[in-house]
């Protein structure tokens, strides 16, 4: 158990560890993030563990303290804590309101510059009043009476002042800053919600202030497009050097209490946008991309579209971030991952469709959902998957009922997630509730124009209803742009797209890449392509493997069974599957009366 917590900003750092250090010669038990915390484990949770544990909360103030999200959160969490709280001062810095109700009758200490051993000594004598000693019998330095400086009023909090503090931790709340789940030791179990990104540029020039686009235009756009994406939160970060190093990143995540940093920045000269996404554990880089703006674009038309690439590739449902937190869950020991790491594995389980497969998925979801009760995502995917067994027929008792449950239930966490409200349109097109699709598919897209799943299935659904296949198709490649790992699915609308503009053998190379060959339809559609192109004994062989799947396949029971959004069977397509299924049946049946002469 630690004697002291030091709460700090990083930008003060060259104030406060002479102190620290000092104190620790002393033969204090310090926590600090000095040297850093292990990237493996969650920063936040450390933090809240090391306060609780702690005897004596010392707050190093500053303007930059003061502004700090880390240290408001610090400090809140030690006031409710009950911990004893001794403010120093290191600059003369105006409390805020959000910290003057836990300040409030404190009495501060103030450090000069220079004056280490004072300060020091000061520290020892208060924490001697709170029966906290050194392990030393004689200090190294002297320890008078602690010289009081400042003081906040001793008055109770007035009414006024009460609801200004309420209002403040009320719209913490909403923004996801300050959640009683992040710090309380009564849910020690509910894990962080969301990840956190910061996104910074590199500071412009004189010449570029004035461009049409620079930096922290850039910065901005991309702030505003990031925050439609409901699993992350975004934090708009100050420019930076174009040299920062790791460490500097990791000083930057820490300060900002974020997993990942988004680095861009404009280059006029070459009329590109350059992006990296770092590690805000390691500082280490693993995404970048350049954007070149196209002879036909304005300014402001490069701008827009470059970010909405960015900002999809960055954090959308198959985005960098899911596959690099993905990388790290398949790095660690199953019982130790983390709610967002798991997340993004049962995500990624069921993309290869059998029962095994889903069983696994379920699993892994409910965990993370224990883990993080109020996680919308998590509570759809898991939705999406108990119904995958509905939709291929495996048995799991209540499979439609505990899908049903956890789709309303993330539908109420976050009614304007898009990744929710797209999950819920495939969960009632497959149950046939058309209405319902339309609406989904429509929501889905306005609550995020950029997530590239929402952009797929609206796509798609265009296509497939038949509403408008240019559109539908624009949107099906828009899709593919804006994310450069897709799923197979991805894929169907275009499949589907040129199928019914008699582009067979176009159709057949987008379904080819759909590996959907868990449904009949992939076979149906693959082997009429092959049929109407001249491929017959591929065509064959193709319905051949479909009886071995789906022993009991009959077409009749197909056509009168339709997925309520498959697209309409077009004259030409549907004759060519009759007609592979007859030569087929012919084969098969020389081949056995062949056999059965063999016999005799």
């Amino acid at each position: 158990m630690p004697d002291v917590f030091i709460s700090y900003s990083r930008e003060d750092q060259e104030h406060v560890f002479p102190v620290v250090d000092k104190l620790r010669k002393q033969g204090l038990d310090i926590w600090i993030d000095q040297e850093g915390i292990h990237g493996a484990k969650l920063w936040s949770q450390e933090i809240v563990n090391a306060i609780e544990n702690s005897k004596v909360f010392i707050l190093f103030a500053s303007t930059k303290a003061f502004v700090s999200k880390n240290v408001t959160k610090e400090l809140a969490l030690a006031s409710e804590s009950d911990k004893h709280i001794l403010p120093v001062f290191i600059e003369d810095a105006e409390i805020p309101a959000a910290m003057k109700y836990q300040l409030a009758g404190i009495q501060h200490l103030v450090h000069d510059q220079g004056q280490t051993d004072e300060t020091v000594g000061n520290i020892l004598s208060t924490l001697g009043s709170l029966d906290i000693h050194s392990s030393e019998s004689q200090p190294a330095v002297s320890a008078p009476s602690p010289t009081v400086t400042k003081q906040v009023s001793k008055k109770p909090l007035g009414f006024a002042a009460l609801i200004i503090f309420l209002s403040i931790i009320a719209f913490l709340i909403i923004r996801g800053d300050y959640t009683q789940k992040d710090f309380t030791s009564t849910a020690p179990n509910i894990e962080k919600s969301i990840l956190g990104i910061c996104v910074v540029t590199i500071k412009d020039t004189k010449e570029a202030i004035d461009f049409p686009i620079n930096n922290q235009s850039l910065r901005d756009d991309l702030v505003s497009k990031l925050s439609l994406f409901r699993d992350y939160e975004i934090i708009q970060g100050n420019a930076i050097t174009a040299d920062s190093n790791a460490e500097e990143f990791i000083n930057i995540a820490r300060r900002h209490n974020s997993d990942f940093i988004l680095q861009t920045s404009y280059n006029n000269k070459s009329d590109s946008i350059n992006a990296k996404v770092i590690d805000g554990y390691s500082g280490r880089v693993f995404w970048t991309k350049k954007i070149m703006k196209e002879s036909n674009e304005t300014d402001m038309v490069f701008l827009d579209n470059a970010t909405n690439k960015i900002s999809a590739n960055i954090a959308g449902y198959d985005g960098c971030i899911h596959r690099e937190v993905l990388q790290r869950a398949l790095s660690k020991n199953y019982n130790d991952l983390k709610a967002f790491e798991l997340l993004q594995l049962g995500k990624s389980i069921w993309e290869d469709v059998n029962k095994e497969n889903l069983i696994r998925a379920v699993e892994t979801l409910n965990k993370c959902i224990t883990l993080n009760p109020e996680n919308a995502t998590a509570h759809a995917v898991l939705a999406d998957v108990y119904y995958a067994f509905v939709r291929n027929n495996f048995p799991l008792t209540d499979a439609s009922m505990k899908s049903a449950k956890n789709i309303k239930k993330a539908i109420k966490l976050d009614p304007k997630n898009s990744v929710v409200i797209t999950i819920k349109f495939w969960i009632d097109a497959d149950k046939g509730d058309a209405i319902s699709s339309e609406v989904l598919a429509e929501e889905a897209i306005r609550s995020n124009p950029n997530e590239p799943w929402a952009i797929a299935t609206y796509g798609w659904y265009l296509i497939n209803n038949d509403i408008n296949q240019i559109k539908g198709k624009e949107y099906a490649e828009k899709a593919l742009k804006y994310c450069e790992h897709p799923q197979g699915w991805y894929y169907w609308a275009l499949a589907e797209y040129h199928r019914l503009n008699g582009e067979y053998k176009e159709s057949l190379k987008f379904m080819l890449k759909t590996s959907s060959q868990e449904r009949d339809w992939y076979y149906i559609h693959v082997a009429s392509c092959n049929w109407l192109i001249g491929n017959e004994s591929i065509a064959i062989e193709t319905y051949k493997n479909l009886l071995k799947k789906n022993p009991k396949f009959n077409i009749e029971n197909y056509r009168s069974n339709r997925f309520v959004f498959e697209g309409k069977i077009i004259q030409e397509f549907e004759s060519a599957f009759d007609s592979l299924v007859e030569k087929y049946n012919k084969v098969s049946q020389n081949s056995s009366q062949q056999t059965r002469r063999q016999d005799g």
